[in-house]
């Protein structure tokens, strides 16, 4: 009997210029609770995104023939493209799919590759995907989910330095954030404060992505709160640091006047005040002796504020067990067996609840 056949099956697909390796910390966590996961490997680097989908057919297809139960996809960046490409050129893997995380795709398309024609030419010759990621390109392909799989959205937040201005919109350095929202067509849709890099390495997303595929849904709370009663809840479970630490503008710190006269309280707890500037927008954070100890562009803190929050959210979600394997099980209980340490009757058994299992 094969192994993976009672356990659900997951393809995770990367992005542009990358490999397998990128998700691999993904795939690994989802591992422990039971999923059977294959981390594909496809040319995104110098083949169009039509002959990726083809590659990653035939790799669906390899495994489908070996396995009966439904499939979900993970993918990162320009590989949600490719699965969306895929589920229109294949109706057995259609019928099998059950859901999709999309990682930081630009399933709107992606704002760098509309400027191609600034790169040399030898580059977008050679790196044909980029062609594809292009709003108009996107479009023009009438991507349409099918209606019984459940789409999930997964958005960073966080730029890259001076990539921000380039984008003038909420982005991750590579990707805008509300590309990655497709409308109408998503059960959920969350965003971290991570860029485009970071948030396929991150634990956090692969939290998310493991309560995605069991419920079809993040299982956050989202209480509508603002800024101020965020601000508060961080304090109080004590993540002021980790929100200080993502704050991307520095800071000296000096004393102020409390911000009687210029700044408006938005939330203070324990002597912690987050401030708002009257005239400019701009926010700052004082610590219990009104020292300024983190500061930004009202966007950039509201960016970070949502990232902790939410963070603390994903934290409080109940632990998962890590499902036992039988087979992994009864492999250990046979070489106790076969070493003395059990004898027939209690091999039996104690095995005897794995192979109801199987």
């Amino acid at each position: 009997m094969n192994a993976s056949i009672s356990r659900p099956l997951v393809f995770l697909v990367h992005g542009f210029r990358s490999d397998q390796t990128s998700l691999v910390d993904i795939s690994r966590y989802l591992t422990k609770y039971n999923f059977n996961t294959q981390v594909v490997d496809l040319p995104t680097s110098f083949q169009s995104l039509q002959v990726a989908a083809r590659k990653l057919e035939k790799k669906v297809l390899a495994q489908l023939s070996k396995d009966g139960g439904k499939i979900n996809f993970v993918a990162h960046s320009a590989g949600g493209i490719i699965v969306r490409l895929l589920l229109l050129m294949n109706k057995e893997i259609v019928e099998r799919t059950e859901s999709v995380v999309f990682i930081a795709t630009p399933n709107n398309g992606a704002k760098f590759a509309s400027v191609r024609h600034l790169f040399p030419k030898f580059i977008s010759e050679i790196h044909l995907p980029v062609k594809g990621l292009t709003k108009s390109a996107i479009n023009g392909l009438h991507l349409k989910k099918p209606p019984h799989v459940f789409y999930g959205g997964i958005a960073g937040v966080k730029s890259i330095g001076v990539v921000d201005y380039f984008f003038g919109e909420s982005n991750d350095g590579v990707v805008e954030t509300k590309s990655v929202l497709i409308p109408g067509e998503m059960s959920d849709f969350i965003e971290l404060r991570m860029t485009h890099f970071e948030i396929q390495h991150s634990i956090t997303t692969a939290k998310l992505v493991l309560q995605f595929l069991k419920n079809h849904h993040f299982n956050i709370r989202r209480e509508p709160m603002d800024y101020g009663r965020k601000f508060e809840t961080i304090v109080e479970n004590g993540f002021i640091d980790d929100l200080l630490n993502n704050l991307s503008a520095p800071n000296w710190s000096w004393g102020t006047m409390a911000g009687k006269v210029h700044w408006n309280n938005l939330g203070e707890f324990n002597g912690w005040k987050l401030q708002q500037n009257k005239h400019l927008s701009n926010m700052r954070i004082l610590n219990n002796e009104n020292i300024r100890k983190g500061w930004g562009r009202e966007k950039t803190v509201k960016e970070a504020i949502d990232y902790i929050y939410n963070r603390i959210k994903i934290d409080e979600m109940p632990l998962e067990t890590p499902v036992e394997d039988p087979y992994n099980e009864l492999k250990k209980l046979k070489d106790l067996k076969d070493n003395g340490i059990l004898t027939e009757e209690e091999y039996q058994k104690k095995a005897q609840p794995y192979k109801d299992k199987l």
